[in-house]
């Protein structure tokens, strides 16, 4: 995953609706998706779970993660 892949994933997360999926075909040949499932506040930080998919090139992986904004569109994973 590089630079522009991860700015698409913090984009999906500011501009979609709960469980709505945007997807995009990234570098290496990668097929993603992201599809926010709920959205919270953590220390007064907007934070947001989602599921994120990417296969293609060997990689078939599916995920739920969970990431706060940080900043002004930076979105950080969260443990």
């Amino acid at each position: 995953m590089d630079d522009a892949d991860r700015a698409c994933i913090g984009h999906a997360l500011e501009l979609t609706a709960d469980r709505r999926t945007v997807s995009w075909s990234g570098a290496e040949e990668l097929n993603y998706m992201v599809t926010p499932i709920s959205s919270f506040d953590r220390n007064g930080m907007k934070c947001r779970e989602y599921r994120l998919r990417v296969n293609g090139r060997n990689v078939d992986e599916d995920r739920r993660e969970k990431a706060c904004l940080v900043s002004e569109g930076r979105w950080e994973v969260q443990n």
